[in-house]
């Protein structure tokens, strides 16, 4: 992702929310070179949002018509079913990815399997990033931590960040004589040799 490309679809973005009144905070590697770099993450692959429900008024209806509105403006909105809403919007060959948690409990559940606090979430913080002001979580150091680990500090290119990721994930059992695992596209399709 080319990070001009990347700092013109953040911008869009927020135009976007912005026209139908939706609250966002930059997360993941958008949230970690903002507050690292205070740039886009050269190797990274999108951009990455969020924005959780019941907070500032934000209700179902409202993402139905930010989805819209991005449709509107020309982007590829892919919305899987699940538990809490997660878009992938693409244009001009720049991938946003757009987390919609549920205001409940004390926490949410990022991927891959991490609880942030619900208190980080929900007084972002406003930071100047690529010209404009965005929000972060609050502190944007501690909602890094628990992302990405004590040494989030350190850059990690890729192939060095997916191993990272792979270990935070909760190791579960598996059983079953002999046992075989499937891997899948994002169709549904079987991966060949994976």
């Amino acid at each position: 992702m080319a990070p001009g490309a990347a700092g013109r679809a953040l911008r869009e973005v927020k135009a976007v929310l912005g026209s139908v009144g939706v609250q966002f905070l930059l997360s993941s590697g958008t949230c970690l070179g903002a507050i690292r770099d205070n740039a886009i993450i050269p190797w990274d692959d999108d951009i990455d949002i969020m924005s959780i429900k019941g907070a500032n008024g934000l209700t179902d209806e409202q993402v139905d018509t930010a989805v819209t509105a991005f449709r509107e403006r020309g982007y590829y909105v892919y919305a899987p079913e699940g538990e809490h809403q997660t878009f992938s919007m693409i244009k001009d060959y720049v991938r946003t990815g757009w987390d919609c948690y549920r205001n409940e409990g004390d926490s949410v559940l990022v991927y891959p399997k991490t609880v942030i606090p619900l208190e980080l979430l929900l007084n972002p913080r406003e930071i100047s990033f690529l010209g404009e002001r965005y929000l972060v979580p609050n502190p944007p150091e501690e909602y890094l931590r628990l992302k990405y680990g004590e040494s989030w500090r350190t850059p990690k290119r890729a192939g060095e960040y997916e191993i990272d990721v792979v270990e935070k994930i909760a190791s579960m059992d598996v059983t079953g004589s002999p046992c075989r695992l499937q891997v899948l596209d994002g169709s549904g399709i079987p991966v060949a040799d994976a």
